[in-house]
């Protein structure tokens, strides 16, 4: 019959009214440690998406042994593989966490998936162990200790941060107590073959090992032979930040200092997040945040400082992010993501009294920024407070439209998984979206968002199954645009196909979208970019690609629009349909998730 647009396929089954959808409408959560039996306490889970692929690691003490689990999708999040160990620590079952999306615990690269993690196999303090796949996540190398300058459980890794392009891999090591002091140091390390080796860790710090105290670390790579890594030390009295651009060689450029107030005063806290993207006429630029207690001595502000050199200088004066009242409100958990030129930060503050989530964006490479967007806003009916947010940004690679979302946890114990999703790459954002409504409470979040399908992906720990906080791990998503079909489903009365959410760049223009139907689900590829429409290439596929006028609409500025009203010309029976949007230039743009539906006589 007609049109190719593409739905949830948590939408299975509808009801049809004629009301539209106002949101995203989440598939369905669903468990993916399914082979981790009671007591089996699950932690720490970590998820990547891209290329219609979506990649889960955790920890947990299945069996009484505690292990580094991991899982995929091939068909966009929709269902995962079986869980596979990937450590092979099992003698000594010991301790292993993961730091999630802040410390990049799983990196994708093509075919190379890399995992790290904090491991006690050799005793109370955390060596860092690595695994690999070259080969898309069929088979893992074994594994490999990243150098930390000491023997074997000798020293402790206080806190990890990696990055990797291809071969290359990168790590940033916090190791505490450094030459027999009190003081933690930073260190790098990297590997040029896939991390079947890595160099012995060099000290990055000002004077000698130990002489002062670093207490947080950030790193991002620039390409394949150039990473940046951030610190604090307290050389002049009070934490200051820090930065050092070095290779897979491990030769480091001088150090530089990235926070700009004056030496003594200011002291950073909690966390530096750096993120490097190859930007500004392919030299990357690089992106540093951090808390610091500056206006006031109690309450951390949130500062921002810039390189367009790579990282071999900064900009003179660092940016301090936000419209709350800097040293009296408090800022807590800050995250950063960077596409391109685009740069967005979220934190939590407590300007209204309690801690609330709120985003900001710059679309010139982090030299303007727009207004502060609340993201936990009370006006849609959601309770309001949030608590540890994530940004993400996803581009499709014919640049026709990026799209973003902010998750967080919240609002009050007991807590669900919640995101706020923007078509518009991080301008506007949706209401807060229930991605668990879960009868337990959830905690450490995370999130990923996929361009290629323009799809939102969420990973959570739930301890419904097993109560009193044994928690196991779960994920959820969702496409942005979506169908639904209006009407009667009933042979010979009118009907007709519904689009929400289409990306900003798809809206109020040229743009138009159609559906397809088939008899099943199945796999038909794009034309001309590949993505998997969901059906089978059946006959009545093709019987409504020829009639492809009739399921076709135009595209509101809002991202929605509807086809016209025509009778149901289907006989009785169970049937398929796929919506995607048809650019001007023989494109193809958003595609939905299927949706299924039944006709009756």
């Amino acid at each position: 019959m007609r049109t190719m647009l593409l739905f949830s396929f948590c939408l299975l089954a509808l009801a049809l009214t004629a009301s539209h959808l106002d949101a995203q409408t989440p598939r369905g959560a669903m468990q993916v440690d399914v082979t981790n039996p009671a007591p089996g306490q699950s932690y720490d889970p970590v998820v990547v998406a891209e290329n219609g692929n979506v990649y889960m690691a955790w920890s947990d003490t299945r069996n009484g042994c505690q292990g580094i689990y991991f899982t995929m999708s091939t068909d966009n999040g929709q269902t995962f593989s079986t869980e596979v160990r990937i450590d092979d620590d099992v003698v000594m079952c010991a301790r292993k966490d993961l730091d999630g999306k802040v410390g990049r615990n799983i990196i994708v690269d093509g075919n190379h998936i890399y995992v790290w993690w904090y491991d006690q196999r050799n005793g109370v303090n955390n060596d860092i162990y690595f695994a690999a796949s070259h080969d898309g996540g069929t088979t893992w190398v074994p594994n490999i200790r990243v150098d930390d300058t000491g023997a074997p459980g000798a020293i402790k890794a206080g806190q990890v941060r990696a990055a990797a392009k291809g071969n290359s891999i990168f790590f940033a090591i916090r190791l505490d107590d450094v030459n027999s002091t009190t003081n933690e140091g930073a260190y790098v390390t990297a590997s040029s073959d896939g991390g079947v080796t890595f160099l012995p860790a060099v000290y990055v710090g000002n004077a000698t090992p130990g002489a002062y105290d670093s207490d947080y670390i950030g790193l991002d790579n620039l390409n394949d032979t150039y990473a940046f890594v951030a610190f604090d030390d307290n050389s002049s009295g009070t934490d200051d930040i820090y930065g050092c651009r070095f290779d897979t060689s491990l030769n480091l450029d001088p150090i530089v200092r990235v926070d700009t107030d004056a030496t003594g005063l200011g002291d950073t806290e909690n966390a530096i997040l750096v993120e490097a993207d190859d930007s500004i006429a392919g030299i990357p630029a690089i992106h540093v945040i951090w808390m610091e207690e500056r206006t006031g001595a109690t309450s951390e502000e949130l500062r921002y400082n810039q390189s367009v050199d790579s990282g071999l200088t900064f900009a003179a004066a660092d940016q301090l992010l936000g419209t709350y009242v800097a040293g009296t409100d408090d800022v807590d958990n800050c995250h950063i993501a960077v596409q391109g030129t685009t740069v967005g930060i979220v934190w939590e503050d407590n300007r209204t009294g309690t801690d609330e989530i709120y985003e900001i964006v710059s679309y010139n490479d982090g030299m303007t920024w727009s207004a502060d967007l609340w993201i936990t806003d009370t006006s849609s009916g959601y309770a309001g407070g949030g608590g540890y947010p994530q940004i993400d940004f996803g581009a499709r690679l014919d640049a026709n439209g990026d799209v973003a979302a902010v998750s967080w946890s919240g609002p009050s114990a007991p807590e669900d998984a919640y995101v706020a999703w923007s078509r518009d790459n991080g301008t506007t954002f949706s209401a807060p979206i229930n991605m668990s409504n879960s009868t337990g409470d959830v905690d450490y979040v995370e999130l990923a968002v996929d361009g290629t399908y323009e799809s939102c992906h969420v990973g959570y720990l739930d301890d419904t199954l097993q109560g009193l906080g044994a928690n196991n791990v779960y994920a959820n998503s969702f496409r942005s645009a979506s169908i639904t079909l209006l009407g009667d489903l009933v042979t010979g009365h009118p009907h007709k196909f519904h689009i929400e959410n289409c990306v900003a760049n798809e809206s109020g223009s040229p743009a138009k979208f159609q559906c397809v139907l088939a008899n099943s689900l199945g796999h038909f590829p794009v034309p001309g970019d590949g993505r998997d429409v969901g059906l089978p290439y059946d006959t009545l596929f093709k019987l409504s690609v020829r009639y492809g006028a009739l399921l076709t609409g135009d595209i509101a500025v809002d991202g929605s629009g509807d086809t016209g009203t025509f009778p149901m010309q289907l006989a009785p029976g169970t049937y398929y349909s796929v919506g995607v949007v048809r650019l001007p230039a023989g494109q193809f743009g958003s595609l939905t998730d299927p949706i299924v539906f039944t006709v009756t006589p």
